[in-house]
């Protein structure tokens, strides 16, 4: 036997191995794709029955916050007016006081 003429054969099998395993990579493709909108799908299902409505006191400890938000609201900014005001009357007097 010759030794090249057995290389040969064997890559033309490779090649041929490849050829049939890689044809149809098409199919392999639309499954993937199916099979992860089916995993998705399942997975948004799952989540959404685990949902319940809320109880009575998680629906009043709610508004507590959300009425406790909204008086903050009103608050923050005259908080913040008298920040502002409070810092330039300091930033005028550092201004003054380092020049003279």
């Amino acid at each position: 036997m010759n030794p090249s003429h057995d290389y040969r054969r064997r890559e033309i099998a490779t090649r041929d191995l490849l050829y049939r395993a890689l044809r149809k990579w098409r199919l392999i493709l639309v499954a993937s794709l199916l099979t992860a909108i089916a995993c998705a799908a399942f997975t948004l299902i799952k989540k959404n029955a685990g949902k319940e409505e809320l109880t009575s006191e998680e629906r009043t400890a709610y508004e507590k916050e959300l009425d406790a938000y909204r008086r903050d609201l009103e608050v923050y900014p005259s908080v913040i007016g008298d920040s502002n005001a409070l810092l330039a009357n300091t930033r005028s007097y550092l201004s003054e006081s380092l020049l003279t």
